[in-house]
């Protein structure tokens, strides 16, 4: 399935999925996230608009409690948790 920013940010804006991707450097990274403000702490809320990036999807990483991002078109699997 290939995805796009609209349908992931559908997905990220309503739980917590398991995003699997290729880095730039060819290794594999998985990441725990999520788009939904009630699942990360208040201090950690974007205080501004975030800058979009063309094909990039900035995201909130619930395990490590920051903010990351990745290329939507290196996504190769993404899993509700």
């Amino acid at each position: 399935m290939e995805y796009t920013r609209r349908n992931l940010k559908r997905m990220l804006s309503k739980n917590i999925w398991e995003v699997t991707f290729r880095k730039i450097d060819g290794s594999k990274r998985t990441l725990r996230c999520t788009l939904v403000p009630n699942r990360m702490p208040r201090l950690k809320h974007p205080k501004k608009k975030i800058k979009i990036i063309k094909g990039v999807l900035p995201v909130f990483e619930v395990d490590l409690k920051a903010w990351r991002s990745f290329r939507i078109k290196s996504v190769k699997r993404v899993k509700v948790v």
